[in-house]
């Protein structure tokens, strides 16, 4: 088994362990737990995903056993231009309606289903299969727009070193509980590191 605190959850980050995106241990109790990750094929050229997990493990959870793997790919981009043609309406990964930068994508696909389905619902009640082109405009106004800054984002801190994340993560600490949103954190990291804010502006300008 795994000995981990069963109230915790456990984020890593850095080329050492999950170039481009991040590394996680979820407690599942009894001694098991989700340890995962995400990296970004740019940024992982040296090893692939699969030889990343196993050294971690290797190094953390020497005595662990492998109950299941699971393996896939996240787009984890803008959405897609067109989201609807030809009578057809894209949803979820299809549409890549994932956060750019967390890799998440449940929650949002869902809140596209939900939207698709009313839209298609009333398309097929008024028999005008034009309004299907609200999806779109729908989705871009309650998730979309979020997803291209998040995307922007994405661009800017994939480019952080360790340096600079270990800096963030220092200053973060340094913060009561309460304050440890991801508000608060970043700006922490901008008081400490101003020219973060640089980096960030330059992605928004490009």
């Amino acid at each position: 088994g795994v000995e981990v605190e069963e109230d915790t959850l456990d984020f890593y980050f850095g080329d050492e362990v999950s170039p481009g995106g991040y590394l996680w241990i979820f407690p599942k109790g009894r001694n098991t737990a989700n340890v995962g990750l995400g990296v970004s094929v740019e940024s992982a050229k040296k090893k692939s995903a699969i030889r990343y997990l196993q050294e971690f493990l290797e190094r953390r959870f020497p005595n662990a056993a492998v109950l299941t793997h699971i393996a896939g790919g996240v787009p984890c981009a803008k959405t897609c231009n067109a989201i609807v043609k030809n009578n057809v309406l894209l949803v979820g990964d299809a549409a890549h309606q994932v956060n750019p930068v967390s890799g998440g994508g449940i929650i949002s696909g869902m809140i596209g289903g939900m939207i698709a389905g009313e839209v298609a619902a009333e398309a097929i009640r008024t028999n005008d299969f034009a309004h299907l082109m609200e999806y779109e405009r729908r989705w871009h106004k309650r998730l979309g727009w979020r997803h291209e800054v998040f995307y922007r984002i994405k661009e800017s801190i994939s480019d952080f070193s360790d340096e600079t994340l270990n800096s963030i993560a220092a200053s973060a600490l340094k913060l009561p509980e309460h304050k440890r949103t991801l508000g608060g954190i970043f700006r922490t990291a901008l008081w400490n590191r101003p020219s973060l804010l640089l980096d960030v502006a330059r992605v928004f300008v490009s």
